[in-house]
């Protein structure tokens, strides 16, 4: 017996709808704009600078150097008034107030007009001389000072004055204070003057000093003094009071009858004149001497 075979029903398919795909919008990418990259900018490297470095400088040792300074004075002193035929010695001191010393330092000092140099009167000896008169100093360390001295002797008063400096170093010159006299006004002129050793009439010892003068206008009288330096401010008077001028000049005598044998002395003649007005002449020098024609005499003052 034929089955039946079940004849398949065709089940409808599903056409499938077409959904339409939602055609994707292109977004723009935003393309990123290329930001400008910095580019470094070569910030200059400072080079350093070579900062010299000092090379210390050898600080030079400071040279210790000499400083001269120079002083002058006489006997009489500055100011004092003269005569024709008084004597004036000069004194130059020159001290180094310095640090370092001087070396061969030289000393100048001319002869000053109106005078005359006394021969061999210079102490120490000079260099050169005698007008200008020029010692050299060796040496002279700080603190150290040195004096020169020489004598002149007053024999014009044409001038009035008479006026001596004197030149210390030169490099610098030193130029010291200036030392003046005055001629006296009275008119007083000195001859000459002396003195010498020798005995009384007992054997003793004595110097006999003496003096002659031209003129003597306005002079009332002479004093003999005596010192055993030549600073006649350490002088004592041995005329025993004032002798009298004569009033047209001659010749004086005094005899100092207490010098002592062995002992230098230094004279002057103490002019006063009619005004009070005192004037020295002098000094002059007398040596210790011996009296060789009385060696048997003991060396003894009366």
């Amino acid at each position: 017996t034929n089955t039946p075979t079940n004849t398949p029903t065709n089940t409808p398919t599903n056409t499938p709808t077409n959904t339409p795909t939602n055609t994707p919008t292109n977004t723009p990418t935003n393309t990123p704009t290329n930001t400008p990259t910095n580019t470094p900018t070569n910030t200059p490297t400072n080079t350093p600078t070579n900062t010299p470095t000092n090379t210390p400088t050898a600080t030079p040792t400071a040279t210790a150097l000499p400083t001269l300074i120079a002083h002058k004075d006489s006997i009489p002193p500055s100011g004092s008034q003269v005569a024709v035929g008084s004597y004036i010695t000069y004194s130059v001191v020159v001290t180094n107030i310095g640090q370092g010393p001087a070396f061969q330092v030289p000393v100048t000092d001319s002869i000053p007009a109106g005078t005359t140099y006394v021969a061999n009167s210079a102490v120490p000896a000079v260099t050169s001389g005698p007008d200008p008169l020029v010692w050299t100093i060796p040496m002279l360390a700080p603190g150290a000072a040195f004096t020169m001295t020489f004598t002149v002797e007053a024999t014009d008063p044409s001038l009035g004055t008479i006026r001596n400096t004197a030149l210390v170093g030169n490099n610098p010159v030193t130029i010291t204070n200036e030392v003046i006299h005055v001629f006296a006004p009275t008119a007083i002129e000195l001859v000459s003057m002396n003195a010498n050793r020798g005995s009384d009439v007992d054997g003793y010892p004595i110097v006999t000093v003496w003096w002659s003068m031209a003129s003597e206008a306005e002079t009332l009288g002479y004093r003999v003094l005596r010192s055993t330096s030549a600073d006649p401010t350490s002088a004592t008077d041995i005329s025993g009071g004032l002798i009298a001028a004569y009033g047209d000049g001659g010749l004086y005598t005094v005899v100092d009858a207490g010098a002592i044998l062995g002992q230098t002395y230094f004279y002057w003649i103490e002019v006063v004149g009619t005004d009070g007005q005192v004037t020295l002449l002098g000094p002059i020098q007398v040596a210790g001497g011996t009296l060789t024609h009385k060696a048997f005499l003991p060396a003894v003052s009366r």
